[in-house]
């Protein structure tokens, strides 16, 4: 089973499943991943308007996730485990607003979870 840990090295994590609101300070994107598994964790804006409602993350900052480009048109952006049997971890800040998270774990075509989160 996939872990999300209440915290990481950089603060909240943004995959607590029953977390849903966040500041604006770092936050960290972090899954425990057994070995065999894994996880793409796809992020959308809910802002009415681009550019507002976007995140940011450090890319030093990265142990195991594979990142895809910002999509600006669908203001989306997929981060995939790279192997199983580690911890993946990122820092990330993300704007004041409204976001959809869908975990896509094992392979998984469709969301085996969604949540929204808030940040103020």
């Amino acid at each position: 089973m996939i872990e999300y840990p209440a915290t990481g090295f950089y603060g909240d994590n943004l995959l607590l499943k029953a977390k849903p609101v966040y500041t604006e300070q770092e936050n960290s994107l972090v899954a425990r991943i057994p070995q065999g598994k894994k996880v793409k964790i796809i992020i959308t804006s809910k802002a009415a308007l681009f550019p507002s409602g976007v995140w940011f993350y450090e890319p030093a900052t990265n142990n195991y996730w594979a990142i895809t480009d910002f999509n600006s048109s669908s203001v989306t952006q997929a981060f995939s485990s790279i192997n199983g049997g580690l911890t993946c971890e990122l820092r990330m800040n993300f704007d004041k607003g409204t976001f959809q998270i869908d975990y896509n774990e094992n392979d998984s075509l469709s969301p085996t979870l969604t949540k929204t989160i808030k940040v103020d």
